[in-house]
């Protein structure tokens, strides 16, 4: 059966997902992360996103992360001109979804671990999904190490949270930088722990994330910032001397940019072409960089 989730009450989602969940002798496992979301509104929502983003797009691929029951699945492959490929790495949930693939001639259902398959798949436009809590940051970085260009995403509200921060905020991190470097990132909706069964403890988040940049330059940097952020609370010049175990006259700088009196946790997007910079001149005098 093919469940229309934008059209359909919630009482009558729920009632249609713990019947499925018996039928195909399937408990949600704490573990995986695994909640349905219930929420007619934020299906909709998600959709209305999506539509607006492929609108002048000739049948973009659409990368969905952890299909489960395919309730977003469904709703993905009513989209018109789309071509959808649903990730599922629990082999429960593939009765069912093969099921509804025969419902949907541009729908592919793939048994994977979504991570391994964004290292290799080519060209996906746009990845949406409710995400697996536990794997979440693991996923966007794969996802911005990819080319897909937009990302429509259900995460926790405090991830969201990071994702957002500002420099200098408490809940500003490594993967706050990562993110606002390669996308524009918005908070579309937040989604009380009612909109989910399991009812999960958090709130969550529709965050949208626009892609500006590709990851080449950050690959220069990704090390760098992972040390850097292991002396979050220090200057920015003496964390990156022990980051790079070099002396000053190595560096090439000038001292007084602004850059060098920041603390780590106070780096900002603007801030890792400069980075980039000096890890090549670095390299050079190394004799490591070629040109």
């Amino acid at each position: 059966m093919v469940i229309d989730v934008v059209n359909i009450s919630k009482n009558d989602l729920i009632k249609w997902i713990r019947e499925s969940l018996v039928k195909y002798r399937i408990k949600l496992r704490k573990r995986l992360s695994q909640v349905m979301m219930v929420e007619p509104k934020a299906f909709k929502k998600i959709i209305e996103t999506i539509s607006l983003l492929i609108n002048d797009v000739e049948k973009p691929l659409i990368v969905e992360v952890g299909a489960g029951l395919g309730t977003l699945t469904s709703a993905l492959g009513k989209i018109p001109n789309s071509y959808i490929i649903s990730i599922e790495l629990d082999t429960r949930f593939t009765p069912l979804l093969k099921e509804l693939q025969g419902s949907f001639p541009n729908i592919d259902i793939v048994i994977s671990d979504a991570r391994v398959f964004l290292r290799t798949t080519k060209n996906p436009y746009i990845v949406v999904g409710n995400l697996p809590y536990h794997i979440t940051s693991d996923l966007i970085l794969e996802v911005g190490k990819s080319s897909v260009e937009y990302v429509v995403i259900t995460v926790q509200k405090d991830v969201a949270d990071r994702f957002i921060a500002k420099p200098g905020d408490k809940n500003y991190s490594k993967i706050s930088l990562f993110v606002q470097y390669l996308f524009d990132v918005e908070i579309c909706e937040i989604l009380p722990p009612s909109s989910f069964i399991p009812s999960p403890d958090v709130f969550s988040a529709i965050v949208v994330m626009k892609r500006k940049r590709a990851f080449n330059e950050y690959a220069d940097v990704e090390d760098i910032v992972k040390c850097l952020f292991s002396f979050r609370r220090k200057h920015v010049l003496k964390s990156l001397k022990k980051c790079l175990n070099v002396e000053l006259n190595m560096l090439g700088i000038n001292e007084s940019d602004d850059l060098w009196r920041k603390r780590v946790y106070q780096l900002a997007p603007e801030d890792i072409e400069k980075l980039v910079i000096v890890l090549r001149k670095v390299r050079l005098k190394r004799g490591q960089w070629e040109e």
